[in-house]
């Protein structure tokens, strides 16, 4: 099995996008995969989940709305005890004052008087309410209760709903944001399909996923007359027999049928001369130290693929061979051996270090 660097590069550039979007659901393309495939039961599951919370909701509900509502009949029971007793002592107290009131002609016991007669009065024909009067909050409280309670037994739904309410906006939002990357998520398909199969390949050759350099002084192509200040490649490989530098597509029949293939070929042409000279140069100057002998005699010439995953077009390009799938590892392993496991192993190096 060959050795794997890095992660695969629309992976890493569609977990970017979704962070900037404040997702970080996912550290895997399955992860990504399984939310899609699975959407509608995740939705499914969140309204279970919810019904559930609902349910015992209610439960605590009806258990604050019980306690409470015995709090308060315990209360009242012992005021009305109370309001009855004071109600039966205000007639001798009226019946006295009025006595005092005629004897002494003193204005109090007037004012007291006319006090208990109009407590007298609320208490006959106000009885319940001076009795509840204290409790007035506690007893808005409990209907404020008894009211919630009904109307989430009987709109269980829509309270479910609301209760689900933040979670499947948070779902549709991820949904949402994948869907807007769908190139870039099947794009990332097609590279986890290329990487699996250069897997299969010996344990001789290594795989380096987005590989990217940036050149401290660019490179000038001569023959398109074009600088390069940079170069990404989806798959590097590199073995015994060479060189190897792979461009995914993950496109399908018709698309590939309709695309100009001119423009990723170009694009990888003109990738594969940055890292011929990358590659020549530094070894050329002595910067591997395993590649000792006479180079100047044999230079390093990456070989250039385009893996499509499916159909292939009947074109065929100068420097750049258009395989599927199945065709590929036949391709990487044809061949003399030109490197020794030495210098696979410092080309490797340099490349996932630099």
């Amino acid at each position: 099995m060959a050795k794997s660097y890095n992660q695969i590069g629309a992976l890493r550039e569609l977990l970017d996008i979704l962070d900037q979007e404040g997702i970080n659901d996912f550290t895997t393309l399955e992860e990504i995969r399984s939310f899609r495939f699975n959407f509608k039961k995740l939705l499914e599951d969140i309204k279970s989940k919810n019904k559930e919370l609902l349910s015992q909701n209610i439960s605590d509900l009806e258990s604050e709305y019980k306690e409470l509502s015995e709090e308060l009949n315990e209360k009242i029971k012992i005021r009305e005890v109370l309001l009855k007793k004071e109600r039966e002592e205000i007639v001798p107290k009226i019946a006295e004052l009025e006595n005092k009131r005629n004897k002494l002609m003193i204005p109090i016991y007037w004012i007291k008087r006319k006090y208990w007669i109009r407590k007298k009065y609320i208490l006959e024909t106000k009885f319940d309410e001076q009795v509840k009067k204290p409790f007035k909050s506690k007893i808005h409280k409990s209907e404020l209760l008894k009211n919630e309670i009904d109307d989430k037994k009987s709109n269980t739904d829509k309270w479910i709903d609301i209760f689900s309410k933040e979670e499947v906006d948070r779902a549709n939002f991820v949904l949402s944001a994948i869907d807007d990357n769908k190139n870039m998520f099947y794009g990332a398909e097609g590279e986890e399909r290329a990487l699996n199969e250069l897997l299969k390949l010996p344990d001789t050759y290594s795989v380096i996923n987005d590989y990217r350099k940036k050149f401290k002084r660019p490179l000038h192509d001569k023959r398109s007359d074009d600088w390069i200040y940079s170069v990404q490649i989806d798959h590097v490989v590199v073995g015994p027999t060479g060189v190897y530098i792979i461009e995914t597509k993950n496109w399908s029949q018709n698309s590939v049928e309709s695309r100009d293939l001119f423009s990723p070929v170009k694009q990888l042409k003109r990738t594969s001369y940055a890292m011929f000279i990358l590659l020549n140069n530094l070894i050329n100057n002595r910067g591997l130290i395993s590649f000792g002998r006479n180079w100047g005699d044999q230079q390093v010439s990456p070989k250039n693929f385009i893996l499509l995953m499916g159909h292939k077009p009947v074109e065929t390009y100068q420097f750049v061979k258009i395989v599927t799938i199945p065709e590929i590892n036949s391709h990487l392993t044809y061949g003399d051996k030109i490197f020794s496991e030495k210098e696979v192993e410092e080309l490797v190096e340099y490349l996932t270090d630099n």
